[in-house]
């Protein structure tokens, strides 16, 4: 059974994991670490999901489509797998009206909407999410939300320099996830005055008013 968790009661440790990582061979033997199932959250609707969708079609477009094997395979390996996994869920999360927008129009994402709202709010009020590829944050574009990329030649520099140390979970400032689970991304939010991005707010996002009443929250898609 999972542990439902509303955003305001996970601790900063905690690391959302997107379902592009757990789809992987890399992704599911890390995930089924003791130490590290008590550090990660998923979304509840993911879970839900996998419960339901038996050969795919639903949850297909998280998966790289370089990928050999089976998704209904990996769907049935997942399903034990995850039990015990604290989720977090977008239900009752009180959201400011730029951001409400955005995540109306997440929901209206296919089969995915509510997986994609699961994780957009939770990146609202907590920082880190680690990603496999990119078909997320794409959504986030795709309804409106501001995505700033840092490519692979500075985000191992971005992470170590940028980012106070402090302020990182450990399964990512020890490179754990990077090195076991095949991160190729690392996401954080940013919101003005530091209510929740652990990064500065880089200067083209203050021209652009992100952080603002001007804009919905925007996103850091760092490349490890």
């Amino acid at each position: 059974m999972t542990m439902d968790a509303s955003p305001d009661d996970v601790r900063d440790e905690s690391v959302l994991v997107d379902p592009s990582v757990l789809f992987t061979d890399r992704g599911m033997a890390w995930i089924a670490d003791a130490d590290v199932r008590q550090r990660v959250l998923i979304s509840n609707a993911f879970r839900i999901a996998l419960d339901y969708d038996y050969l795919g079609q639903r949850l297909a477009g998280f998966v790289d489509e370089a990928d050999p094997d089976p998704l209904e395979e990996r769907i049935g390996q997942l399903r034990g797998l995850l039990d015990g996994i604290a989720t977090v869920s977008s239900e009752g999360v009180g959201l400011s009206t730029e951001d409400s927008a955005v995540l109306e129009v997440l929901r209206t994402e296919n089969w995915e909407g509510d997986i994609l709202a699961d994780e957009f709010t939770y990146m609202l009020t907590h920082s880190f999410m680690v990603a496999a590829t990119r078909h997320t944050l794409n959504a986030f574009s795709r309804a409106g939300a501001v995505v700033i990329r840092v490519g692979q030649r500075f985000g191992s520099r971005w992470t170590r320099q940028v980012i106070s140390p402090e302020s990182l979970p450990r399964l990512i400032a020890d490179g754990t996830a990077n090195r076991r689970a095949g991160i190729k991304f690392i996401v954080n939010a940013i919101v003005a005055g530091g209510a929740v991005a652990a990064t500065p707010i880089p200067p083209l996002a203050i021209a652009l008013g992100i952080g603002t009443t001007l804009l919905p929250t925007a996103f850091q898609e760092i490349d490890p």
